[in-house]
């Protein structure tokens, strides 16, 4: 699990109506600090970025000073350092701002007279302590599964019921922000952090679990509620990014976008080149996995317990390996009693059919009818003998 941070590298359109005049000082004192530091506003527009603003000197004491004209509420950057690890965000919702702080420690900043840049750091640090306790626990669950022979033993899973707890409290927590809150820039913080992390959701469990029309509900609402705020205006068309995103890495969205099984090669435990289409007029599950990969080996028990029920039933499956090394590969395939077809060009994550299907997690699976029809996904434990028990009857 990838664990994210969310500081000044966060993507998020910024900007809301209230206070007639937006133009602001931000004066404040950085301790152990004695260069410049910059003034950054993030960017509403096609392409999110930083558009620079203006530069201050740091006196001896590390005192500073911006003057600033502003015609919108925005979020701004203070940056002090090379790294994103070295900035504040603020939200100019108030004339006159004051930033305090350690270099040393960015946790030690505090900023006054803008409450609305205290909610937005509260929602930032909430969700980065969630994550890494989410992380915690899915280290604890990923641990005691590793080393599991049998899927039936995956001792691990006594965390998953902790896991589904803190993704429903963090998902109820961040729609508190969102319904308490009439600053439309803090609608939108919280919006942009959904979507970030509905990007990522494909690679991994995330802290936040909002799903599709959850999202474009509070969407709408915020676009119906702010229909002259042309950065509220902009969420449909970053949630369709994200979907446009989302279809091109998940590999099933192939079953909803290619319903015929593409074609491809690939060598044999002998070497010999095999065509997927050679499969054609049976039934059959094309696995993806590989030696090295704990959460496959853990699913093999339940593949052969149904490849040995159906063999005999015009079903089969196709093993496709991830693997760079021959002997793990053919080791493991006779360890698990993997006795069906089995293809690999020992080019790991980049194997022909790994990229054709963008494949970037396994296990992953496709269940294909006789005709080459893609007819089902990510059949995992007995959802593939539950799903063959209907079409083999």
């Amino acid at each position: 699990m990838k664990l994210i941070t969310l500081f000044c590298a966060v993507s998020l359109l910024t900007a809301c109506q209230g206070r007639p005049n937006h133009n602001f000082t931000v004066n404040g004192n950085i301790k152990n600090w004695h260069d410049s530091i910059n003034l950054f506003k993030i960017e509403a527009k096609e392409n999110i970025g930083r558009l620079f603003l203006d530069k201050s000197s740091v006196d001896k004491s590390g005192n500073f000073i911006f003057n600033i004209n502003a015609n919108d509420e925005n979020i701004y950057i203070l940056q002090w350092g090379p790294t994103d690890e070295t900035c504040v965000m603020f939200i100019n919702d108030h004339s006159n701002i004051t930033i305090k702080g350690n270099a040393e420690d960015k946790t030690s900043f505090t900023i006054k007279n803008s409450p609305a840049s205290n909610i937005f750091l509260e929602i930032l640090k909430y969700i980065n302590d969630e994550h890494r306790a989410l992380y915690q626990l899915q280290h604890k669950r990923d641990s005691l599964n590793t080393y599991a022979t049998n899927t039936n033993h995956r001792m691990g899973n006594i965390y998953n019921p902790q896991i589904t707890k803190l993704q429903i409290r963090t998902k109820n927590r961040l729609l508190q922000y969102y319904n308490t809150t009439e600053n439309p820039t803090l609608q939108y913080i919280v919006l942009s952090i959904v979507l970030n992390f509905k990007g990522i959701s494909l690679e991994e469990e995330t802290v936040i679990n909002l799903d599709e029309k959850e999202i474009k509900e509070l969407i709408n609402q915020s676009v119906k509620k702010y229909p002259a705020n042309k950065y509220i205006q902009q969420l449909p068309k970053e949630l369709a990014k994200i979907e446009a995103y989302t279809k091109r890495l998940n590999p099933s969205a192939i079953v909803a976008t290619t319903q015929k099984l593409p074609s491809f090669s690939l060598p044999n435990t002998e070497g010999k080149t095999v065509n997927i289409d050679e499969f054609k007029g049976k039934y059959f599950l094309l696995d993806f996995w590989a030696s090295w990969c704990g959460p496959c080996r853990q699913e093999n028990p339940y593949l052969v317990k149904a490849f040995n029920r159906f063999k005999n039933k015009n079903f089969t499956i196709v093993g496709v390996s991830l693997d760079d090394n021959k002997d793990a590969w053919l080791n493991a395939i006779t360890k698990d009693n993997l006795t069906w077809t089995h293809l690999s060009d020992l080019k790991g994550w980049e194997s022909q059919a790994a990229q054709s299907f963008h494949i970037n997690s396994i296990p992953f699976n496709l269940l294909v009818d006789p005709q080459g029809n893609i007819i089902a996904s990510e059949l995992r434990g007995e959802m593939l003998e539950q799903k063959l028990e209907e079409i083999l009857k």
